[in-house]
């Protein structure tokens, strides 16, 4: 069992990866569609008290203008068409990296810093400078398309080892010792959204047990968060062959769904890139399909016993 185990994750594959084109379309495909429903166009700030970010030197205020919005809307699809089509993607993702950084810094100058773009942003800029590498070319080349997808899972991967290590130093490696301490952020989770939501509890009364049950088992919890942690400190694994990589991204997306479900965090877009970047399901449904070729042709093929 143990050598099953081994071999499934050291078969040929590990390190660098090569993406083959269709690949590399489905991934184009879904991260443009991530993109755009990652940006906020109906953002609606016409000050900036708290300037964070590119505000704190320019006035963005203009992306809450309908009218100025509504073209960078309209030149936006269009980058994005580019992008999925391979056509000048080092233009297109620069101009979509201006819009997201644009965007997400005038809504972080307000007094309330969010982190909900800020993964899908890296990614953008990540793959902008892989095109840049090669800015003569007109349609992207397979291996310049790699070489995007490769630098995109170092974002992922530095991404969730930083948020890890952040919480392990800040906490003078007691991180997980002192995890009980999280049911106080429990309750205040919960209040905060009973009060904006007040048939929430009565829908979900099982999770108010959550913090009572962190007290009563905290080695438990500790275990628990513990977990968490390693698996964010084990970001390195994105790096990995495929089969590595996507039982890790599983693992990842059981954790943001877990958060989910007991703090109403939610990690959508992160989950999403996870999925594209990380999960790769185009690569999998088809070594299913192979799979499934090559037995019906051993059925075939067999001889019949008289």
């Amino acid at each position: 069992m143990i050598e099953r185990i081994r071999s499934f994750f050291s078969r040929p594959g590990a390190g660098e990866t090569s993406y083959s084109s269709c690949e590399c379309v489905f991934m184009r495909l879904g991260f443009a569609w991530l993109v755009y429903k990652t940006i906020d166009w109906g953002v609606d700030f016409h000050e900036q008290p708290h300037p964070n970010g590119p505000a704190q030197f320019l006035d963005l205020t203009f992306f809450s203008d309908p009218a100025v919005m509504g073209q960078i809307h309209a030149i936006t699809i269009l980058g994005l068409v580019f992008f999925v089509a391979g056509l000048l993607p080092q233009l297109a993702l620069t101009w979509i990296l201006f819009v997201m950084v644009g965007v997400g810094s005038l809504a972080n100058s307000q007094g309330a810093i969010g982190h909900y773009t800020q993964l899908v942003a890296m990614i953008v800029m990540a793959q902008a400078l892989a095109h840049w590498t090669r800015p003569r070319e007109l349609f992207t080349s397979l291996r310049t398309e790699n070489r995007a997808i490769g630098w995109s899972l170092i974002v992922i991967a530095a991404g969730y080892m930083v948020c890890g290590w952040v919480k392990f130093v800040r906490s003078a490696g007691l991180w997980a010792w002192n995890s009980p301490m999280l049911a106080v952020q429990f309750v205040k989770t919960r209040q905060m959204y009973f009060f904006d939501q007040p048939d929430l509890q009565a829908s979900a009364s099982w999770i108010d047990r959550v913090p009572e049950l962190i007290v009563a088992y905290p080695n438990m919890a500790r275990l628990a968060f513990g977990a968490a942690l390693l698996l964010e400190l084990a970001g390195f694994l994105a790096l990995t062959g495929r089969r590595t990589r996507a039982v890790y991204g599983l693992s990842l997306i059981g954790m943001h769904l877990s958060i989910s479900l007991v703090m109403n965090l939610y990690f959508k877009t992160n989950i999403i890139a996870i999925v594209i970047f990380l999960v790769n399901p185009p690569f999998w449904i088809a070594c299913g399909i192979r799979y499934i070729n090559r037995l019906r042709a051993n059925l075939v093929t067999r001889p019949i016993p008289v």
